[in-house]
């Protein structure tokens, strides 16, 4: 496929200069969207959803100063700063430059949840690893696998740009 015929698929998310990269669970990233920098963090990337492995579990921050730095405020790396529920997603968003990694940091207490939740179609909730869970415990997520697309539709609708 030639770089003329490829249909480019438009974003509210800024993509980086630079190589796309790998998640790795502990990094910090960045994201640009709109007028906005939200830091991200790589949870695991060993969740599940039914059967497929290797699913990526991030969670998206508030959004920053564009010059932030998570050695210098770490504490917006906390779960009481979440700007959307934990997401379950692909590698897209890294290998097409949307997450940019900023540091790798050893987590910390209130760095992640006690209890990750994601509700499915029919209203049952599971944990990143796929357990059935008896019911919901906040904030919950989506279980179903994210791309690009989805988390630029979820940045947008919580800070109030319009979709793309």
């Amino acid at each position: 496929m030639t770089e003329e015929s490829r249909s480019v698929i438009e974003t509210n998310m800024v993509a980086f200069d630079g190589p796309g990269s790998r998640p790795v669970t502990g990094e910090v990233d960045v994201v640009r969207i709109g007028e906005y920098t939200c830091p991200a963090r790589v949870v695991s990337t060993e969740a599940s959803i039914g059967p497929m492995r290797g699913v990526v579990l991030v969670y998206v921050f508030r959004p920053v100063a564009a010059d932030w730095s998570p050695e210098v405020d770490r504490g917006v790396l906390g779960v009481s700063n979440l700007l959307v529920p934990p997401v379950l997603v692909n590698k897209l968003p890294w290998t097409m430059r949307f997450f940019r990694r900023v540091s790798h940091l050893d987590f910390v207490g209130g760095e992640v949840l006690d209890q990750h939740c994601f509700r499915d179609t029919r209203g049952w909730f599971f944990d990143e690893r796929s357990r059935r869970l008896e019911g919901s415990v906040e904030p919950v997520g989506e279980w179903g696998l994210q791309s690009y697309r989805t988390v630029d539709d979820r940045l947008s609708d919580a800070l109030g740009i319009a979709r793309v």
